[in-house]
């Protein structure tokens, strides 16, 4: 045993059009090394797909392909140790992004039966929205397999109130750890050119997944609901090409197509972009475990209009955007006050959106994590110790 923590982490996968938590985790794995934490990675990658690894090269990388090449590295197929097999070996806490995939749920059961501590970062996949999905998979999974890892962890890592209370239906209070997520951490540009700010046209922007659950139809009908023309509507992310098709129809049946643009999966420099180019940010999801792009509007400098869904209901307090319910008339409200307030006034609400994000920001959740990992190892010695 040691105080440096030898910890691997499991993450289905880090393909940023799958969601947050694939932006989220590597900016944590590489918090964590900064925090003296021995630091490993698995993931998996279908063949062509990007992914985004953590940056520091002192992090070990394992890539695999597959159900196949996982047994493989695991040495249940071969003679020789597998490379993965020898790092569950030398590894201490194995820490698990997601739950309900064979991915993390084959290392949990290993790591469990050899003795090892399990973390837990559920990212979103206990709350009840995310349960109704696939729900009699989920509920034999639960029987089988989850509610056994779930049970058996030492830590869990949630990112909000709502999570915290999901949690509570599967795992004991004093196990379960709130914790800030960790955006991007990046210098953005706040500055706006004159133009923009004398235009008549407020510009609004989403950059999420284009799903259901992010409340875009509701967003459509309250931006239909608006008798001002001096709107602009720019939505990017990567969505199901039926979905897409939707939108597109609900906004020619709304007579707005000339409003509203579609963009595919934008990069950071792309997204960096068009936080300089738009004046308001708009998450109005159903529900949100954390929305990691309302952290990133706001170190942008850009007041943000999302909903009671989201964590993010302390916003109208701290007067840096509006936090509104879901259906198209709170939205609607909140657009029409944006729309109407002077540019000047939303640069400065930005500014206390800045201010606030990095308050919130200075209770890195690594150091948190990092010193609950050496706290795991010393309660584990003085067992060893007191049993001799």
């Amino acid at each position: 045993m040691h105080l440096k923590p030898s910890v691997l982490h499991v993450i289905k996968d880090l393909n940023p059009s799958s969601g947050g938590p694939t932006r989220s985790a590597p900016i944590l794995m590489d918090e964590l090394f900064d925090e003296n934490v021995d630091v490993a990675v698995v993931t998996f990658r279908q063949k062509g797909e990007s992914i985004s690894l953590p940056k520091n090269p002192g992090i070990k990388k394992h890539i695999l392909s597959g159900f196949w090449h996982l047994l493989w590295s695991l040495n249940f197929l071969g003679k020789n140790e597998g490379t993965l097999k020898i790092l569950l070996k030398r590894t201490d806490i194995l820490h698990i992004h997601g739950l309900w995939s064979y991915q993390t749920s084959i290392l949990a059961i290993i790591s469990i039966i050899s003795n090892k501590k399990i973390a837990i970062h559920p990212r979103g996949m206990l709350s009840k929205t995310a349960l109704v999905s696939k729900k009699y998979k989920k509920k034999l999974a639960l029987l089988l397999y989850q509610r056994f890892i779930i049970k058996r962890a030492k830590l869990i890592y949630v990112t909000s109130l709502a999570e915290y209370n999901d949690v509570l239906g599967f795992a004991p209070s004093g196990r379960i750890i709130m914790v800030p997520n960790n955006g991007r951490r990046q210098s953005f540009n706040n500055f706006k050119s004159h133009s923009q700010i004398a235009s008549s046209k407020y510009k609004f922007l989403f950059i999420s997944r284009v799903h259901p659950l992010k409340g875009l139809d509701n967003l459509l009908i309250a931006f239909s609901r608006l008798k001002q023309s001096n709107w602009h509507l720019t939505i990017a992310g990567p969505g199901n090409k039926k979905y897409l098709k939707k939108l597109n129809n609900t906004c020619k049946q709304f007579e707005i197509s000339q409003n509203v643009t579609f963009l595919p999966e934008v990069n950071d420099k792309q997204k960096n972009s068009l936080y300089q180019k738009h004046d308001v940010f708009i998450l109005p999801s159903l529900t949100e475990n954390y929305g990691i792009v309302v952290e990133e509007a706001l170190f942008a400098h850009m007041p943000v209009i999302t909903t009671f869904a989201t964590p993010w209901t302390d916003l109208n307090k701290y007067k840096c955007g509006w936090c509104v319910g879901t259906l198209p008339d709170k939205i609607f409200k909140a657009l029409q006050e944006a729309i109407n307030m002077d540019k000047q006034k939303l640069q400065k609400m930005g500014n206390c959106g800045r201010k606030y994000i990095e308050e919130k920001s200075k209770n890195r959740a690594a150091k948190i994590i990092a010193n609950d990992y050496r706290r795991l190892l010393i309660l584990e010695q003085n067992k060893l110790i007191s049993s001799k």
